[in-house]
Protein backbone atom coordinates (compact mmCIF):
# COMPACT_ATOMS: atom_id res chain seq x y z
CA UNK A 1 0.00 0.00 0.00
CA UNK A 2 0.40 3.55 -0.45
CA UNK A 3 1.40 4.81 3.07
CA UNK A 4 -0.24 8.53 3.03
CA UNK A 5 2.00 9.92 5.28
CA UNK A 6 5.05 7.39 6.40
CA UNK A 7 5.84 10.27 9.41
CA UNK A 8 2.96 10.38 11.16
CA UNK A 9 3.83 8.76 14.20
CA UNK A 10 7.03 11.04 13.91
CA UNK A 11 4.25 14.18 13.78
CA UNK A 12 2.44 12.90 16.66
CA UNK A 13 5.72 13.33 18.75
CA UNK A 14 6.59 16.32 17.70
CA UNK A 15 3.41 17.37 19.04
CA UNK A 16 4.25 16.11 22.38
CA UNK A 17 7.08 18.56 22.90
CA UNK A 18 5.89 21.75 23.11
CA UNK A 19 1.83 23.51 23.29
CA UNK A 20 1.13 24.77 19.67
CA UNK A 21 -0.39 27.86 21.13
CA UNK A 22 1.64 29.26 24.43
CA UNK A 23 5.12 26.80 23.03
CA UNK A 24 5.14 25.54 26.87
CA UNK A 25 6.57 22.17 26.95
CA UNK A 26 7.56 19.12 29.29
CA UNK A 27 8.47 18.98 32.07
CA UNK A 28 7.03 21.99 32.61
CA UNK A 29 3.04 21.39 31.57
CA UNK A 30 1.88 17.96 30.36
CA UNK A 31 1.15 18.34 26.66
CA UNK A 32 -1.93 16.23 25.09
CA UNK A 33 -3.08 15.85 21.99
CA UNK A 34 -6.18 16.83 20.12
CA UNK A 35 -8.37 14.02 20.91
CA UNK A 36 -9.91 14.15 17.13
CA UNK A 37 -6.95 14.89 14.92
CA UNK A 38 -4.01 14.04 16.91
CA UNK A 39 -1.31 16.17 15.53
CA UNK A 40 -1.63 19.37 17.55
CA UNK A 41 -0.59 19.08 20.90
CA UNK A 42 -1.97 21.41 24.05
CA UNK A 43 -0.81 22.29 27.71
CA UNK A 44 -4.58 22.59 28.66
CA UNK A 45 -8.19 23.70 27.44
CA UNK A 46 -7.43 27.40 27.48
CA UNK A 47 -4.88 26.66 25.07
CA UNK A 48 -7.14 24.74 22.58
CA UNK A 49 -9.74 26.82 22.93
CA UNK A 50 -7.68 29.54 21.63
CA UNK A 51 -6.43 27.64 18.53
CA UNK A 52 -9.85 26.05 17.97
CA UNK A 53 -11.36 30.07 17.50
CA UNK A 54 -8.27 30.71 15.34
CA UNK A 55 -8.34 28.71 12.94
CA UNK A 56 -8.03 24.63 14.24
CA UNK A 57 -11.72 24.18 14.24
CA UNK A 58 -11.60 24.34 10.15
CA UNK A 59 -8.30 22.36 9.59
CA UNK A 60 -9.10 19.47 12.40
CA UNK A 61 -12.01 17.32 10.55
CA UNK A 62 -9.59 17.42 7.83
CA UNK A 63 -6.78 16.15 9.44
CA UNK A 64 -9.11 14.09 11.79
CA UNK A 65 -9.90 12.10 8.30
CA UNK A 66 -6.89 11.70 6.47
CA UNK A 67 -5.44 10.38 9.69
CA UNK A 68 -8.37 8.06 10.05
CA UNK A 69 -7.20 7.43 6.20
CA UNK A 70 -3.81 6.76 7.52
CA UNK A 71 -4.58 4.02 10.10
CA UNK A 72 -6.45 2.28 7.93
CA UNK A 73 -4.04 2.13 5.08
CA UNK A 74 -0.89 0.70 7.88
CA UNK A 75 -3.71 -1.52 8.53
CA UNK A 76 -3.95 -2.30 4.82
CA UNK A 77 -7.74 -2.01 5.30
CA UNK A 78 -9.02 -1.57 1.64
CA UNK A 79 -12.58 -1.91 2.44
CA UNK A 80 -12.41 0.62 5.20
CA UNK A 81 -11.18 2.91 3.19
CA UNK A 82 -13.78 2.36 0.29
CA UNK A 83 -16.23 2.94 2.76
CA UNK A 84 -14.53 5.95 3.86
CA UNK A 85 -14.45 7.28 -0.07
CA UNK A 86 -16.70 10.48 0.36
CA UNK A 87 -15.80 11.53 3.45
CA UNK A 88 -11.88 11.25 1.97
CA UNK A 89 -12.85 13.13 -0.88
CA UNK A 90 -13.87 15.89 0.38
CA UNK A 91 -11.34 16.48 2.78
CA UNK A 92 -9.03 16.41 -0.27
CA UNK A 93 -10.71 19.81 -1.54
CA UNK A 94 -8.46 21.27 1.87
CA UNK A 95 -5.87 20.04 1.00
CA UNK A 96 -2.40 20.82 -0.41
CA UNK A 97 -2.80 19.92 -3.70
CA UNK A 98 0.49 18.22 -4.57
CA UNK A 99 -0.59 15.59 -0.91
CA UNK A 100 -3.60 14.84 -3.57
CA UNK A 101 -2.56 12.97 -5.95
CA UNK A 102 -0.53 10.14 -3.36
CA UNK A 103 -3.91 9.51 -1.45
CA UNK A 104 -6.15 9.96 -4.75
CA UNK A 105 -3.51 6.94 -5.60
CA UNK A 106 -4.16 4.82 -2.33
CA UNK A 107 -7.87 5.13 -2.75
CA UNK A 108 -7.93 3.87 -6.04
CA UNK A 109 -5.91 0.50 -4.88
CA UNK A 110 -8.38 0.10 -2.10
CA UNK A 111 -11.09 0.14 -4.69
CA UNK A 112 -9.16 -2.32 -7.30
CA UNK A 113 -8.62 -4.36 -4.09
CA UNK A 114 -12.31 -5.04 -3.79
CA UNK A 115 -12.67 -5.44 -7.31
CA UNK A 116 -14.44 -1.88 -8.07
CA UNK A 117 -12.17 -1.04 -11.24
CA UNK A 118 -14.47 1.65 -12.72
CA UNK A 119 -14.51 3.85 -9.15
CA UNK A 120 -10.42 3.32 -9.54
CA UNK A 121 -10.07 3.68 -12.98
CA UNK A 122 -12.14 7.64 -12.45
CA UNK A 123 -9.81 8.29 -8.96
CA UNK A 124 -6.48 7.04 -10.84
CA UNK A 125 -7.43 8.98 -13.65
CA UNK A 126 -7.98 12.36 -11.92
CA UNK A 127 -4.34 11.58 -9.95
CA UNK A 128 -3.12 11.11 -13.33
CA UNK A 129 -3.88 14.77 -14.42
CA UNK A 130 -3.21 16.02 -11.09
CA UNK A 131 0.83 14.42 -11.33
CA UNK A 132 0.77 15.83 -15.13
CA UNK A 133 0.07 19.33 -14.12
CA UNK A 134 3.12 19.05 -11.29
CA UNK A 135 5.11 17.54 -14.15
CA UNK A 136 5.47 14.21 -12.35
CA UNK A 137 6.56 13.01 -14.78
CA UNK A 138 8.56 9.06 -13.63
CA UNK A 139 5.09 8.58 -11.30
CA UNK A 140 2.32 9.74 -13.65
CA UNK A 141 3.72 7.07 -16.15
CA UNK A 142 4.00 4.47 -13.13
CA UNK A 143 0.11 5.09 -12.56
CA UNK A 144 -0.79 5.50 -16.00
CA UNK A 145 0.81 1.67 -16.87
CA UNK A 146 -1.82 0.91 -13.07
CA UNK A 147 -4.79 2.16 -15.01
CA UNK A 148 -3.85 -0.02 -18.06
CA UNK A 149 -3.73 -3.05 -16.42
CA UNK A 150 -7.30 -2.32 -14.98
CA UNK A 151 -9.11 -1.21 -18.28
CA UNK A 152 -7.37 -4.54 -19.33
CA UNK A 153 -9.29 -6.25 -15.86
CA UNK A 154 -12.46 -4.67 -17.54
CA UNK A 155 -11.77 -5.63 -20.93
CA UNK A 156 -11.71 -2.34 -22.74
CA UNK A 157 -8.47 -3.21 -24.80
CA UNK A 158 -8.54 0.47 -26.27
CA UNK A 159 -8.69 2.52 -23.50
CA UNK A 160 -5.97 0.02 -22.06
CA UNK A 161 -3.55 0.50 -25.21
CA UNK A 162 -4.04 4.16 -24.65
CA UNK A 163 -2.93 4.49 -20.93
CA UNK A 164 -0.26 1.67 -21.76
CA UNK A 165 1.20 4.00 -24.86
CA UNK A 166 1.08 7.09 -22.08
CA UNK A 167 2.96 5.31 -20.14
CA UNK A 168 5.84 4.64 -22.48
CA UNK A 169 5.84 8.13 -23.59
CA UNK A 170 6.13 9.47 -20.01
CA UNK A 171 8.90 6.25 -18.74
CA UNK A 172 10.50 7.99 -21.95
CA UNK A 173 10.64 11.58 -20.69
CA UNK A 174 11.96 10.26 -17.60
CA UNK A 175 14.47 8.10 -19.48
CA UNK A 176 13.29 5.64 -17.08
CA UNK A 177 14.41 2.02 -18.98
CA UNK A 178 12.75 -0.30 -16.75
CA UNK A 179 9.26 1.89 -17.05
CA UNK A 180 10.19 1.91 -20.83
CA UNK A 181 10.17 -1.97 -20.28
CA UNK A 182 7.11 -2.90 -18.49
CA UNK A 183 4.69 0.11 -20.61
CA UNK A 184 6.28 -1.25 -24.18
CA UNK A 185 5.52 -5.21 -22.72
CA UNK A 186 2.05 -4.11 -21.37
CA UNK A 187 1.39 -2.83 -24.32
CA UNK A 188 2.22 -5.75 -26.27
CA UNK A 189 0.23 -8.05 -24.05
CA UNK A 190 -2.94 -5.84 -24.77
CA UNK A 191 -2.67 -5.77 -28.14
CA UNK A 192 -2.01 -9.56 -28.55
CA UNK A 193 -5.40 -10.00 -26.71
CA UNK A 194 -6.98 -7.62 -28.79
CA UNK A 195 -5.43 -9.50 -31.53
CA UNK A 196 -3.70 -6.67 -33.08
CA UNK A 197 -0.68 -8.94 -33.59
CA UNK A 198 1.55 -6.81 -35.76
CA UNK A 199 1.48 -3.83 -33.24
CA UNK A 200 2.03 -6.30 -30.48
CA UNK A 201 4.86 -7.50 -32.47
CA UNK A 202 6.22 -3.84 -32.85
CA UNK A 203 5.57 -3.39 -28.82
CA UNK A 204 7.50 -6.73 -27.99
CA UNK A 205 10.69 -5.33 -29.67
CA UNK A 206 10.22 -2.53 -28.26
CA UNK A 207 10.34 -3.62 -25.09
CA UNK A 208 13.31 -5.79 -26.15
CA UNK A 209 15.59 -3.08 -27.57
CA UNK A 210 15.95 -1.81 -23.45
CA UNK A 211 16.42 -4.85 -21.55
CA UNK A 212 20.09 -4.66 -21.52
CA UNK A 213 19.64 -1.01 -20.34
CA UNK A 214 17.53 -1.97 -17.57
CA UNK A 215 19.77 -4.42 -16.60
CA UNK A 216 22.58 -1.97 -16.51
CA UNK A 217 20.34 0.16 -14.19
CA UNK A 218 21.04 -0.30 -10.24
CA UNK A 219 18.96 -2.48 -9.11
CA UNK A 220 17.66 -3.73 -12.40
CA UNK A 221 15.81 -6.56 -13.44
CA UNK A 222 17.78 -9.56 -14.66
CA UNK A 223 18.09 -8.98 -18.45
CA UNK A 224 17.12 -13.07 -19.47
CA UNK A 225 14.39 -12.64 -17.07
CA UNK A 226 13.13 -9.92 -19.28
CA UNK A 227 13.82 -11.33 -22.31
CA UNK A 228 12.34 -14.37 -21.87
CA UNK A 229 9.10 -12.25 -21.18
CA UNK A 230 9.09 -10.80 -24.46
CA UNK A 231 10.10 -14.52 -26.70
CA UNK A 232 6.98 -15.67 -24.76
CA UNK A 233 4.67 -13.23 -26.05
CA UNK A 234 5.96 -12.73 -28.91
CA UNK A 235 5.89 -16.83 -29.95
CA UNK A 236 2.39 -16.33 -29.04
CA UNK A 237 1.91 -13.45 -31.28
CA UNK A 238 3.32 -15.39 -34.31
CA UNK A 239 1.20 -18.40 -33.72
CA UNK A 240 -1.92 -16.06 -33.61
CA UNK A 241 -0.89 -14.53 -37.30
CA UNK A 242 -0.27 -18.29 -38.91
CA UNK A 243 3.92 -18.21 -38.78
CA UNK A 244 4.15 -21.31 -36.40
CA UNK A 245 8.28 -21.60 -37.94
CA UNK A 246 8.38 -18.22 -36.30
CA UNK A 247 6.51 -18.64 -33.29
CA UNK A 248 8.48 -22.17 -32.67
CA UNK A 249 11.85 -19.96 -33.08
CA UNK A 250 10.80 -17.65 -30.63
CA UNK A 251 9.73 -20.42 -27.90
CA UNK A 252 13.03 -21.78 -28.29
CA UNK A 253 14.46 -18.11 -27.45
CA UNK A 254 12.18 -18.78 -24.77
CA UNK A 255 13.52 -21.46 -23.56
CA UNK A 256 17.26 -20.24 -23.58
CA UNK A 257 16.57 -17.09 -22.03
CA UNK A 258 14.82 -18.75 -19.05
CA UNK A 259 17.41 -21.81 -18.46
CA UNK A 260 20.05 -18.58 -18.27
CA UNK A 261 17.74 -16.91 -15.98
CA UNK A 262 17.39 -20.43 -13.88
CA UNK A 263 21.42 -20.75 -13.52
CA UNK A 264 22.03 -17.06 -12.48
CA UNK A 265 19.14 -16.60 -10.41
CA UNK A 266 17.87 -20.02 -9.38
CA UNK A 267 14.61 -20.04 -6.97
CA UNK A 268 10.59 -21.08 -8.39
CA UNK A 269 9.91 -17.75 -10.33
CA UNK A 270 12.47 -18.66 -12.56
CA UNK A 271 11.53 -22.20 -12.01
CA UNK A 272 7.97 -21.76 -13.54
CA UNK A 273 9.37 -19.00 -16.22
CA UNK A 274 11.50 -22.23 -17.58
CA UNK A 275 8.46 -24.31 -17.35
CA UNK A 276 5.99 -22.22 -19.00
CA UNK A 277 8.99 -21.99 -21.55
CA UNK A 278 9.37 -25.32 -22.46
CA UNK A 279 5.80 -26.05 -22.33
CA UNK A 280 5.01 -23.21 -24.98
CA UNK A 281 8.02 -24.70 -27.06
CA UNK A 282 6.52 -28.25 -26.86
CA UNK A 283 3.14 -27.67 -27.65
CA UNK A 284 4.54 -26.17 -30.86
CA UNK A 285 6.43 -28.73 -31.52
CA UNK A 286 3.85 -31.81 -31.02
CA UNK A 287 1.40 -29.62 -33.49
CA UNK A 288 4.07 -30.57 -36.35
CA UNK A 289 3.01 -34.16 -35.84
CA UNK A 290 6.19 -35.60 -37.36
CA UNK A 291 8.54 -38.61 -35.52
CA UNK A 292 11.16 -36.28 -34.98
CA UNK A 293 9.18 -32.87 -33.49
CA UNK A 294 6.80 -35.50 -31.70
CA UNK A 295 10.35 -36.71 -29.94
CA UNK A 296 11.29 -33.13 -29.48
CA UNK A 297 7.84 -32.15 -27.84
CA UNK A 298 8.36 -34.94 -25.51
CA UNK A 299 11.83 -34.01 -24.17
CA UNK A 300 10.62 -30.38 -23.76
CA UNK A 301 7.15 -32.03 -21.99
CA UNK A 302 8.98 -34.20 -19.34
CA UNK A 303 11.80 -31.43 -18.88
CA UNK A 304 8.85 -28.99 -17.90
CA UNK A 305 7.04 -31.91 -15.93
CA UNK A 306 10.77 -32.47 -13.58
CA UNK A 307 10.61 -28.64 -12.99
CA UNK A 308 6.47 -28.82 -11.65
CA UNK A 309 7.18 -31.69 -9.50
CA UNK A 310 10.14 -29.66 -8.30
CA UNK A 311 8.74 -26.53 -7.34
CA UNK A 312 7.76 -26.43 -3.40
CA UNK A 313 4.40 -27.04 -2.89
CA UNK A 314 3.24 -23.05 -1.83
CA UNK A 315 5.17 -22.51 -5.20
CA UNK A 316 3.33 -24.84 -7.54
CA UNK A 317 1.32 -23.26 -11.07
CA UNK A 318 -1.64 -25.90 -10.86
CA UNK A 319 -2.83 -24.88 -14.08
CA UNK A 320 0.29 -25.15 -16.39
CA UNK A 321 1.42 -28.42 -14.17
CA UNK A 322 -2.44 -29.89 -15.77
CA UNK A 323 -1.25 -28.39 -19.22
CA UNK A 324 1.49 -29.94 -19.15
CA UNK A 325 -0.03 -33.34 -18.01
CA UNK A 326 -2.31 -33.38 -20.75
CA UNK A 327 0.27 -33.09 -23.13
CA UNK A 328 1.86 -35.70 -22.12
CA UNK A 329 -1.25 -37.89 -22.13
CA UNK A 330 -1.90 -36.96 -26.01
CA UNK A 331 1.69 -37.89 -26.99
CA UNK A 332 1.50 -41.31 -24.96
CA UNK A 333 -1.11 -41.76 -27.60
CA UNK A 334 1.03 -40.88 -30.24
Amino acid sequence: PVRINPDMEAAQAAALKACGVCKKSPPDVEIKLCSKCKLVGYCGAECQTADWKRGHKQGCRTISVLVKFHDMDKKNDSKGIVESANEVKAALMTMNTEAQPMVLGRLGAAYAEVKEWRNAITVWEESFALLSKHDKAREAGELALTIARAYVAIEKSKEAATWASRAKAAAEAAEDYEAIFFASYTLGEINRTAKQHDKAIEAYRHAMSVTERVESEEGGNNVNGLQGMVFGGMSEAHLAKGEADKAEQMAQHYVNATQLLSLEEPGPQAQRMEMQARLQLGKLQEAKGDTANLAKALTELKAAKKLADELPAGERDLATSEAIEEALKRLDTQ
